[in-house]
């Protein structure tokens, strides 16, 4: 009877909060590095070399700086991140869910793999992306 409405509702909050990510078939990556700020003090994020479009932020605990989230805007790919910065370590850490379905522009049109800009202007080894 009326357990069984609880633990349906129970059950829904869990999906919700492991949204991201949660599908087993899609490929999950996590990338850390460096980043330096800008004039005004604020973490300048890393250029992956990929084009997303910001669809949210959520506050996180404990931390002067929200969670963002992002969407690959070449149509058709399904590719998310999630971006969290870390002041304390001075670190940025970016969550990919999925595969791109197209080679990231930048890449492409320089011939290379994408670089990760550090703290000091130097570059960390490139992202290796599954193909």
């Amino acid at each position: 009877g009326g357990g069984g409405g609880a633990r349906a509702r129970g059950g829904d909050e869990p999906k919700r909060a492991r949204r991201f990510g949660s599908k087993a078939s899609k490929s999950n990556r996590v990338v850390t590095c460096a980043y330096r700020l800008d004039e005004a003090g604020r973490p300048v994020m890393p250029d992956d070399g990929y084009a997303w479009r910001k669809y949210g932020q959520k506050e996180v605990k404990g931390s002067s700086h929200p969670r963002a989230y992002y969407k690959c805007t070449h149509a058709g790919c399904g590719t998310r991140k999630q971006v969290a910065v870390n002041a304390a370590e001075g670190t940025v850490t970016a969550q990919y869910e999925g595969e791109h379905t197209h080679e990231p522009p930048e890449a492409k049109q320089r011939g290379r793999p994408t670089l990760l800009p550090l703290a000091n202007g130097t570059s960390m080894a490139p992202i290796i992306l599954k193909t």
